[in-house]
């Protein structure tokens, strides 16, 4: 199956989320739970930063294949790149923001980043098999 969002307002995203879990039923719940999170967050900071966002969602056989597309300021590469949860947990409290995307990228099991004249790309990937 496949999905496009357009990420508007909160209320939608959830209504949209809900209305994935009915169309992909035979995902196990795991797998499921990652997803909702990962299109929370990643659809929420959409619609707070950003313009003109949309996610697509592409089932396949053995894995989840979600990219997120908006029009924004690019991310800081802090965010990104960073893989020491401790240097980034007390920068995100400090600031105020960046643990969602922190979250996203370790629920992932593959995740890329990308900002392309004045888009923000992002491609995360859940395998079927769970955590």
């Amino acid at each position: 199956m496949n999905y496009e969002l357009e990420l508007t307002q909160p209320k939608k995203l959830i209504e949209e989320i809900k209305h994935i879990k009915k169309n992909l039923a035979g995902i196990p719940d795991d797998v499921f739970f990652k997803l909702e999170i990962i299109l929370d967050e990643l659809g929420s900071n959409s619609i707070k930063y950003a313009n003109k966002a949309k996610a697509y969602i592409k089932e396949f056989e053995d894995h989840l294949h979600i990219e997120f597309y908006n029009h924004g300021e690019k991310i800081p590469s802090f965010y990104i790149d960073i893989d020491e949860t401790d240097v980034l947990v007390e920068r995100c409290l400090k600031e105020g923001h960046g643990l969602g995307l922190h979250l996203v990228k370790n629920l992932a099991d593959d995740f890329k980043y990308d900002y392309i004249n004045g888009k923000n790309k992002i491609v995360v990937k859940i395998n079927k098999d769970g955590f």
